[in-house]
């Protein structure tokens, strides 16, 4: 069962996967912070969203920077996500990527949520076509 939190962003791990793969993720929005009880200071308990440019202004002692579905749909070329329920087996999220420099090249990365199905696509694009990912502009409002 998908999370609130995971339909919201990628998790830390996934966020570190992609920079695995050498993926340049210097345009994320979003970070994760972490949230520490008094009790327990050096332990986070859990991680909040928030805007990276506040959290990188000292609000956060250590931030792990983040996509949203969003913005993974504005770094992939020709980008969509759909509902495939064609067969009862199919029933999944399917992330899409057309590459028009590459003869209209279509690639299909199904997942259980949206924003598991765009992650996949994102990686395998990292990877076989990095020159092909967009470079989020500044402009665009959260």
């Amino acid at each position: 069962m998908a999370t609130i939190q995971s339909q919201l962003a990628l998790s830390i791990e996934q966020m570190l996967e992609l920079q695995t793969i050498g993926l340049d993720i210097s345009d994320t929005r979003l970070a994760w912070c972490p949230f520490y009880v008094q009790t327990m200071k050096h332990t986070p308990v859990a991680h909040y969203l928030m805007d990276k440019s506040i959290a990188e202004s000292e609000i956060c002692d250590t931030i792990w920077p983040t996509y949203t579905l969003e913005d993974i749909m504005l770094k992939l070329p020709l980008a969509e996500v759909r509902y495939n329920e064609l067969m009862p087996k199919d029933r999944n999220w399917v992330a899409s990527i057309c590459l028009a420099n590459h003869h209209f090249l279509k690639k299909n990365y199904p997942d259980k949520t949206p924003l598991d199905a765009a992650f996949n696509a994102l990686k395998r694009m990292a990877i076989e076509y990095p020159d092909e990912i967009i470079k989020i502009t500044g402009n665009i409002k959260i």
